[in-house]
This record gives structure tokens, C-alpha cells and sequence, in this order.
């Protein structure tokens, strides 16, 4: 669907969307805010794209653009909580809309997808093994609750439980 852009803007597209999908191993880094200028990167990006493709939007992005405008409404009527939210349901909106605008047949995408999925592979094992986590896992403060009874640890990756990174890591896979 990306239509009149140049092969250079396709690749540093997806190495912004591959960046902003793993994010979160920024926070080994002690510069703060390396997740945001990722995030906003693709944010420009993405508006700049819709913008010359004259604001052509999927049917099926409608109910994610109406919830995006009901929490902006929460935030201003009930700040407390909801601006978390929001700003969760903003970084996912930016990786859900990239999407529409990444060529399906293109081996690039395959690329970025299977780096991203080696990665996790890669750094699960680690962090099973060894019991090292990112600063963002909730076993960081508490290294032994994450040891199971086979004495193993339970990845989290980047993410905070392992919930969200099973939830990462199976869409992943589903995408490879």
C-alpha cells in the first residue's frame, strides 16, 4: 500500500518500525528517552506517509481510532490512570497503523520480523539460564521469584511480566 516513495524511505521505514518494536532494550541504555525519539520517529513517519497517500485508511482502523478518541476524552475528564493507557493504546496504534503501509511481498519485512524474533529467542534463553533481566521486568528488584520449580527463571525480556512477552513472542512467530 506504500505507494510513490523511494526504496531508501521503505528500508528506513522499516528500520524505524523494527526499532520502535523492540524499544524496550533501550532501557540498558542510561540515556533516557532513546524509546520515545524511536516511537516519534515512526509517528512522523507514519503521518507523512498517510498524508501523501491522501489519508486512505483500512475500514477495520475505525474502532481503534474511536477508542483512541474516547481516552483522550478519559484523560481530560478522568486523568488518574487513564493517561497510561492512553499512552499504551497510542505506541500499539502506531505499530497496528505502520502496517497498513509495509508491501506484503517484500523480503525486507520477513528480515526485520525474523531479527526481532531471534532476538527474543536469543535473549529468553539468557535470561532463563542465567536469570538476568532488562530494568522493565518485575523480577529485577526480586531475582528469585523469578526461579520456577525446575530451577530455571522466566523471561520477560524487555516487557514487565512475561505475559506481555509471550504475547510479543507468539504474534512473532505468527508473523514468520
Amino acid at each position: 500500500m506504500m505507494k510513490n516513495f523511494n526504496y531508501h524511505f521503505y528500508l528506513l521505514f522499516l528500520f524505524v518500525l523494527f526499532i520502535s518494536l523492540n524499544a524496550g532494550l533501550f532501557s540498558i541504555f542510561p540515556i533516557s528517552g532513546l524509546g520515545f525519539v524511536s516511537y516519534m520517529s515512526l509517528f512522523i513517519m507514519i503521518y507523512y506517509v498517510t498524508i501523501e497517500n491522501k489519508f486512505m485508511l483500512k475500514k477495520f482502523s475505525l474502532p481503534y481510532i474511536i477508542t483512541f478518541l474516547w481516552l483522550l476524552f478519559l484523560v481530560i475528564v478522568k486523568p488518574q490512570g487513564t493517561f497510561n493507557g492512553l499512552y499504551t493504546w497510542f505506541l500499539g496504534g502506531l505499530i497496528f497503523f505502520s502496517f497498513f503501509y509495509i508491501e506484503e511481498n517484500e523480503n525486507f519485512l520477513f528480515y526485520f520480523i525474523f531479527a526481532s524474533f531471534l532476538l527474543a529467542f536469543f535473549f529468553s534463553f539468557f535470561e532463563i539460564f542465567s536469570g538476568i533481566h532488562f530494568p522493565l521486568s518485575r523480577f529485577v528488584k526480586n531475582n528469585f521469584s523469578s526461579v520456577t520449580h525446575l530451577g530455571l527463571h522466566i523471561p520477560t525480556y524487555y516487557f514487565t511480566n512475561e505475559n506481555d512477552f509471550c504475547a510479543f513472542f507468539t504474534l512473532l512467530f505468527c508473523l514468520l
